[in-house]
């Protein structure tokens, strides 16, 4: 596996090659707190598009590396196509991503305030901090 995967590595990607395979996979939205669900399958594999975005030509480049490829039309009077990532672009995302995100851990302030947020709390941010209702959340994103 570890030479496996110094070969995915070595490969220069671009930005938004990297971009359109964590959105295939639904982890383009991941925060630091979010590190545990790359462990788990990815609960999506598709990418659809069609030959007048942009997009398109990068997806091209990505099956030419064989990281995606091509999975057809999604119905009949579809006018774009469906692409999926291959075993090789899940682990290429996978350990990519996982490096991003261990390197994105803000201060402790700073992640008490991202953890009042994704809580959606009605509260001002001094009234959440010392309401002791919310510990459970705080402890969950280890604020």
């Amino acid at each position: 596996m570890a030479r496996r995967q110094d070969n995915i590595m070595n490969k220069e990607l671009t930005e938004k090659q990297i971009q359109i395979l964590a959105h295939s996979l639904g982890w383009d939205k991941l925060r630091w707190y979010d590190i545990k669900k790359l462990g788990v399958t990815p609960y999506r594999n598709y990418f659809f598009t069609n030959q007048s975005t942009s997009d398109y030509a990068v997806i091209q480049s990505l099956i030419a590396m064989n990281l995606m490829k091509a999975s057809g039309p999604v119905y009949s009077e579809s006018s774009g196509s469906c692409f999926s990532v291959t075993e090789k672009g899940l682990c290429f995302a996978y350990y990519y991503i996982k490096n991003q995100l261990k390197g994105e851990k803000p201060t402790r302030s700073k992640r008490r305030y991202e953890c009042y947020l994704h809580c959606e709390s009605d509260e001002t941010f001094i009234e959440w901090l010392k309401n002791s209702y919310w510990n459970d959340c705080r402890k969950r994103y280890s604020c």
